[in-house]
């Protein structure tokens, strides 16, 4: 199971903990947090070096950057 929350840290809190846990009970789990900012710029960033004449970008390099952490 793959469940996606998005919002700000500021209202990650205690029950937010305590919904994960009843959700996945006992199973382990990974927990990945970026920022959703940072991620804009390193995708505006690409589109930018792509769109040059002189310079392309592999579909690669694309996803890489993008899952860079």
């Amino acid at each position: 199971m793959q469940v996606a929350y998005r919002l700000s840290a500021s209202e990650l809190d205690g029950s937010f903990v305590a919904s994960i846990k009843a959700l996945f009970k006992d199973k382990n789990i990974e927990i990945v947090i970026y920022d959703e900012d940072e991620e804009e710029e390193k995708l505006g960033a690409i589109l930018k070096e792509s769109a040059k004449e002189t310079a392309s970008v592999s579909e690669e390099a694309f996803l890489k950057a993008l899952h860079e952490r």
